[in-house]
């Protein structure tokens, strides 16, 4: 797992401009069924932007994980993308009937697959809304009924089950930014 920094930059809890989560460095692909990468806990957010440099290869069936928060608990979060090739954002402990899952037309088309591209979710609690942005481009805006803090416990990145058969990204991820706050959308397109 070498060649990843994972670090806590300025800003703290406190809704500052610096990123509170920066991994940054060499690729990492997630085609070995065995690999998934942890990281520490940033605690729980009310407020957050979350932008991850990924390549998408292949659009495999099941779902294809992003990023997991806390294993999956109550008040966690779980980002995915369908074998269609949309995204899917949940909350832990939420369902479908709670207005805990929110999905993305689809996103990843054949163009996509195997290029570079910038995903960003961003999460208002004030205005009751989530955001997923692809190359700075809002694809999907819902207006959420889950108001509790989010869970960024553990966070799971490419693998969601630590199982040999478990469903995983086909793809790499080369850079995770974590944000206490909801950036501006001028933020997200400059980044």
């Amino acid at each position: 797992m070498g060649g990843w920094t994972d670090g806590w930059m300025g800003g703290g809890m406190g809704g500052g401009t610096e990123p509170i989560l920066v991994v940054d460095g060499m690729t990492k692909n997630f085609d070995a069924q065995d690999f998934r990468r942890r990281l520490q806990s940033v605690g729980k957010l009310d407020a957050f932007t979350v932008l991850i440099s990924i390549r998408v290869d292949r659009v495999c069936s099941g779902f294809n994980p992003i990023l997991t928060t806390e294993g999956m608990k109550r008040g966690g979060l779980v980002w995915n993308m369908t074998s269609r090739g949309s995204m899917i954002f949940g909350f832990c402990g939420q369902t479908l009937r709670g207005g805990g899952t929110y999905r993305t037309p689809i996103v990843f088309t054949d163009e996509l697959l195997g290029e570079w591209v910038r995903i960003g979710l961003r999460r208002s609690k004030t205005q009751g809304s989530l955001q997923i942005y692809v190359n700075g481009d809002l694809v999907a805006s819902e207006k959420t009924s889950h108001s509790a803090p989010v869970d960024f416990g553990e966070l799971n990145f490419g693998n969601w089950k630590p199982k040999a058969n478990s469903e995983q990204l086909d793809g790499a991820i080369e850079s995770i930014t974590v944000f206490d706050r909801t950036l501006e959308i001028n933020e997200i397109r400059r980044m």
